[in-house]
């Protein structure tokens, strides 16, 4: 059978290292150095990383490169032997609710840490009780903290007054000492939006729920557009999202897009927060007899799987379980090296349909 290139790129590294061609502490060629030399893609020298990493031949440093490890890892390390895990509102492993990106980055966190014989202890919290779990974790012998992506960088400031390793599970943190683990967003919908616009685009509108763990990510390829691109008419809008304590309260997407027609704005290509959005978003111009995608094409994000038959909607997709199991492996680095920040960001697959049914 023929090995996966990443595979193959991973043992000629894997070869170098222990021949001495790469010594210990040199620095490895860089991921355009390597897609290069072997005529490959930057997904597939990520991945061949993440071998040399799982068996602990390389260290990330931030800003600088990748380094062939200088010593072996030290056994008289305190190892980690129970993470604190914090889930944000939602209950834990409830195969109805709607938020299954979420739960399946925590079964990938549970996986990763029984496999490695590490504790784990999941905590349910948001904004109101942020207080009495500060209380309550330092008796609880937690070495360390995985966070659910909900909460905001100003509630994980608390956090750290604890003095623990933290990682982010789902979105970057801006803090310092906080690690993150997220779907590279911001550079994936930016060259694809650049696509758009050499496909002959004009009218592009980026629509983000607000506070959603992505609003910072597509506010960041809108202005990066708008800078790039003077010419062409980028815009993005923010909306509410239902009231959770509120029964049968909706979120306002219809009014935006009724706005948008009546304004006669109505723009070529609406690029989505998420797939719960994009749908959203279709049903409204279904509703107003605008057809898609042969009159406005609808853009998604996180590939949403559904028990009935999903629409066809065009949108990328990154695996939420493989976020949980990355989380825990920087939390394994971050516990080697604590003055280092560690930030992962993880490629994100494009998914192209050709139509959108009902």
């Amino acid at each position: 059978m023929k090995k996966e290139k990443h595979l193959y790129l991973a043992d000629r590294l894997i070869d170098s290292i222990k021949d001495g061609r790469y010594a210990s502490g040199t620095k490895l060629p860089s991921q355009a150095e390597l897609c290069k030399k072997y005529d490959i893609s930057r997904t597939t020298v990520h991945y061949a990383f993440n071998v040399l990493e799982e068996q602990n031949l390389i260290v990330r440093r931030p800003g600088k490169g990748i380094y062939v490890r200088s010593k072996p890892i030290n056994q008289d390390q305190p190892q980690l032997k129970n993470v604190g895990v914090l889930l944000y509102g939602f209950p834990r492993l409830t195969a109805n609710n709607q938020d299954n990106f979420g739960l399946e980055i925590f079964w990938g966190i549970e996986s990763e840490l029984n496999r490695n014989n590490i504790g784990c202890q999941f905590f349910r919290s948001n904004e109101n009780d942020i207080g009495s779990l500060l209380a309550a974790l330092p008796n609880l012998n937690v070495d360390a903290l995985i966070v659910d992506r909900m909460f905001t960088d100003d509630q994980l400031k608390l956090f750290r007054i604890l003095h623990l390793p933290i990682v982010v599970a789902g979105r970057m943190s801006h803090l310092q000492n906080v690690c993150s683990v997220a779907p590279n967003i911001t550079d994936y919908y930016r060259q694809f939006c650049m696509r758009l616009v050499e496909e002959g685009y004009k009218k592009i509108q980026l629509l983000v729920r607000k506070n959603f763990f992505t609003a910072e990510d597509f506010y960041s390829v809108f202005y990066s557009l708008k800078n790039n691109y003077p010419g062409n008419l980028f815009s993005i809008a923010s909306y509410m999202p239902p009231a959770a304590d509120e029964p049968g309260n909706d979120d306002d997407i219809p009014a935006k897009i009724k706005y948008l027609i009546d304004s006669n704005n109505l723009p070529e290509v609406f690029i989505c927060c998420s797939d719960w959005t994009a749908i959203r978003v279709m049903e409204e111009l279904k509703n107003n007899q605008i057809r898609v995608p042969e009159e406005v094409k609808v853009v998604g994000c996180f590939d949403l799987e559904l028990s009935a038959p999903p629409p066809g909607i065009t949108t990328f997709r990154v695996s939420p379980y493989t976020i949980g199991t990355k989380s825990v492996e920087i939390l394994r680095q971050m516990n080697e090296n604590r003055h280092d920040s560690i930030f992962e960001k993880l490629p994100l697959e494009y998914i192209e349909r050709g139509s959108f049914q009902w």
